[in-house]
């Protein structure tokens, strides 16, 4: 059985999340599919707070790591909308991360550029205070692509 995002013949890289698209129904809403997905870790990278905004971003660091989500088998179609929800402030960068079996692949992350490092808060950001406080008010006020 295949994902409605694309079939295996045609799978592109996959994608490591960290922040808003680790919710399904984030994912769903900007990318236009929900592919299969594994839990994962970033090493070298720390996620942040941006200043006045409820997402995250994440920045090189070499003794940290950040847990996310790593989705598979996502089309070009999906790229390009997702290309556009990071924005300008984000590269697509090629990183490697770990899986709960210890296996490592490459996958493509949104890292925030550096000409806007000082947005960074100094707290962190958490999926779950993101999740209870402000989930339902994110997907009733953004438009995706």
């Amino acid at each position: 059985m295949t994902s409605s995002c694309a079939s295996r013949r045609n799978r592109p890289d996959r994608l490591f999340c960290y922040g808003t698209l680790c919710l399904p129904a984030i994912m769903r809403s900007v990318s236009g599919c929900l592919p299969p997905a594994s839990a994962a870790t970033l090493p070298g990278y720390a996620r942040y707070c941006l200043s006045g905004c409820d997402y995250p971003a994440i920045a090189p660091l070499p003794a940290a790591q950040v847990t996310g989500v790593l989705y598979h088998g996502l089309g070009r179609a999906q790229w390009a909308r997702l290309d556009r929800y990071e924005g300008h402030e984000y590269q697509r960068r090629r990183v490697r991360v770990e899986l709960d079996t210890g296996q490592r692949l490459w996958a493509w992350t949104y890292v925030l550029r550096p000409r806007f490092y000082h947005r960074r808060a100094r707290q962190g950001w958490s999926l779950a205070q993101f999740r209870r406080e402000k989930l339902y008010l994110y997907l009733a006020n953004r438009h995706y692509p």
